[in-house]
């Protein structure tokens, strides 16, 4: 049965959850287009990158009366209207690659219209909003109805339109971003404003007010954040130990983590996947990694951390960079299987103007670290292909070969036959 300390613990890491705060999204670009014609078009802003949220609303004249066509890749969030004197319709999309140069609504009826774009970052990529409403309303003062999270720190978009080129007295408790009626052609009005909620729950209504009566729609539209960090890394460190790359990490808790993968790469861009380590799942105790990079490349090496939770989804860490000298004596194993207990090496001299002779010591161990033959050759010659006898008592079987210089110590795999 659970005992009261293990109760208490449940709670404390159910409070510690509860704590953990996200980044809130953020608002980077906004843009505005009007128009009357069958199709709005909006340009794409030149600061999009790849992975940015883009959210756009459409105000159009004509309400029901309009079948509407959205941008191509993007996801629709809501469309209200009211009656056939006004509507707005929201759509978003994650940003790729490469994106097009403008997005367009196709409209049947050509109506007049007003359009609004943003571009969102920290926010939940996998799904990014949290929760949408829109009602109508007949007069100057125009509803954004409440919506309810279940996540903190969520970004509120508030949405306004009505059927008059009107401009909008944002609600006390959110800021403008954009106010763009169609002055041009006499209507719809167009305003977004937004607020930060701290804490998950009701919004609360949202009211605008208009500058003339109309009938108009609001809506409200919640963006979630950025999930907390699935690890508190407390450091990474990378650096050579005696011709070796040794990678060291701290954590402080971690969440959901399956595990994690140590990476390589020669430029910094292409990585390659060295090993993995398990992760804890959830903990909360500050907990020592280690993996030692037993064949480095020579030159410079990029090592980076990256961390996978149970849903696939990872972070990779900022990387180090770690340089290995050029070997004193480069070492080639000739032949394994050893037959007739004669191990042949190839050992290349890499200092091309030393005067000394390089020391070369060779070990034969058992797997669990018994030594069984131990020699010590130098070399004389910038290359040489030497043998080495081992007893004759070792028995067939697979061992480890230790190959130690001045500068490193490499061990190899072999069968002995």
């Amino acid at each position: 049965m659970p005992t009261r300390l293990d109760w208490f613990l449940s709670v404390c890491i159910l409070l510690f959850l509860g704590s953990q705060s996200n980044a809130q999204p953020s608002i980077v670009v906004s843009a505005t287009a009007i128009g009357n014609s069958a199709t709005a078009t909006i340009a794409r802003s030149g600061s999009t990158n790849a992975g940015d949220l883009i959210v756009l609303g459409l105000m159009y004249e004509k309400g029901s009366s309009e079948t509407i066509t959205i941008p191509t890749g993007f996801t629709q969030i809501l469309r209200r209207n009211n009656g056939t004197d006004a509507g707005m319709i929201l759509a978003y999309k994650v940003a790729g690659a490469t994106e097009p140069g403008t997005y367009n609504f196709v409209m049947t009826d050509g109506s007049k219209w007003s359009m609004g774009m943003v571009l969102i970052r920290d926010y939940d990529a996998t799904s990014p909003i949290e929760a949408s409403n829109s009602a109508t309303s007949n007069g100057r003062n125009v509803n954004a109805p409440s919506v309810t999270t279940t996540t903190d720190d969520c970004l509120i978009l508030c949405y306004y339109t009505n059927k008059k080129d009107a401009t909008f007295t944002p609600h006390a408790s959110t800021t403008e971003i954009y106010d763009r009626p169609n002055t041009s052609d006499g209507q719809p009005a167009n305003m977004l404003a937004f607020m930060n909620q701290a804490s998950s729950g009701a919004t609360g209504n949202m009211s605008a007010r208009a500058s003339e009566t109309e009938k108009g729609v609001g809506a409200q539209v919640a963006i979630r954040p950025a999930s907390s960090l699935p690890i508190e890394l407390l450091n990474f460190q990378a650096f050579e130990l005696d011709g070796h790359v040794r990678l060291n990490w701290s954590v402080a808790s971690e969440i959901n983590n399956a595990f994690f993968s140590l990476e390589r790469s020669e430029d910094g861009i292409n990585y390659e996947m060295l090993t993995t380590k398990k992760g804890r799942g959830n903990a909360f105790t500050v907990k020592d990694y280690s993996f030692v990079d037993t064949l480095p490349k020579i030159g410079y090496s990029y090592y980076r951390l990256r961390q996978i939770d149970f849903d696939g989804s990872s972070k990779a860490f900022d990387p180090e960079l770690v340089y290995i000298d050029p070997p004193e004596v480069e070492t080639v194993l000739l032949n394994n299987p050893v037959e007739n207990k004669c191990l042949k090496l190839s050992m290349v001299t890499m200092l091309s103007k030393t005067t000394q002779k390089q020391e070369v010591v060779i070990s034969l161990n058992t797997y669990t670290g018994t030594q069984l033959y131990l020699e010590v050759r130098y070399l004389e010659n910038a290359s040489e292909l030497q043998d080495f006898y081992f007893p004759s008592d070792i028995k067939p079987g697979k061992y480890i070969l230790n190959i130690q210089t001045k500068q490193r110590s490499i061990n190899r795999p072999i069968l002995i036959l």
